[in-house]
């Protein structure tokens, strides 16, 4: 039987999750100043041009180049960033599958880089499912900061974290795999006892709400330790749905 956790360890896990949302939200401002910068920029440029009349038609189509790229980047961390508080407001109309799942994986991009964990993520896109978006982003959320706690708590040099959607006939597999030493136990004591991973005994109890949300949408997660620890789970895809571009 696992440990019933102190207020400490409760007080001090609090204490990270601020620290990530932390971490999180000033590298979602850099990337959001980052392409306002180049905006700022390319409009300076322009005026520079017509003032020395140099801005041709080759030149407007390199800046405007600029700006599309740009604005794709800007529109992508905004997205995000309206994603993640949507999830604060348990507000579930995210567009779609991808935008729950990239969002959910966001909140940990800065901190893997600077830890350099080999971080990928694979989306499947303009894909709606039956399961609210808000609740697959936090099964996401949970089980990312699963691993990522599992890798760092562990000190795994050569970290890799990889979260992969794929279809499989009407359903949508979602997996998230990691190279951390994985659980204690087989999946469903874990998904019935906090604190059961390898990396310390104050994390872990994302698996009892991941049971949870995925027990009332129909679904299950499955775990395999095949050289990496491997958390899979299936969402119905939802058919009556029209997709927008």
């Amino acid at each position: 039987m696992s440990e019933k956790p102190s207020l400490s360890d409760i007080y001090n896990r609090d204490i990270e999750e601020y620290a990530r949302l932390s971490s999180m939200l000033s590298k979602s401002i850099h990337d959001i100043n980052n392409p306002l910068a180049v905006f700022i920029g390319q409009i300076s440029i322009i005026e520079l041009l017509q003032k020395r009349g140099e801005l041709n038609s080759d030149k407007m189509e390199k800046i405007v180049e600029k700006f599309k790229t740009s604005s794709e980047t800007l529109k992508d961390r905004i997205g995000y960033l309206r994603n993640f508080y949507k999830v604060l407001i348990n507000d579930s109309q995210f567009p779609n599958l991808d935008n729950a799942v990239a969002s959910a994986c966001y909140v940990f991009e800065n901190e893997a880089y600077l830890a350099g964990v080999d971080y990928r993520v694979e989306h499947i896109e303009n894909t709606r499912v039956t399961m609210p978006s808000n609740q697959v982003y936090l099964v996401v959320k949970h089980l990312v900061q699963n691993a990522l706690d599992s890798i760092l708590r562990n000190n795994i040099e050569g970290g890799e974290i990889h979260v992969i959607c794929s279809q499989n006939g009407d359903k949508v597999k979602v997996s998230v795999s990691d190279n951390g030493p994985g659980l204690l136990c087989d999946i469903n004591t874990a998904q019935e006892l906090g604190y059961t991973t390898k990396a310390n005994k104050t994390g872990g109890t994302g698996l009892a709400i991941i049971k949870k949300v995925l027990n009332d949408n129909g679904s299950n997660l499955s775990y395999e330790k095949d050289g990496k620890c491997i958390f899979t789970f299936e969402l119905d895809i939802e058919h009556s749905s029209i997709i927008d571009n």
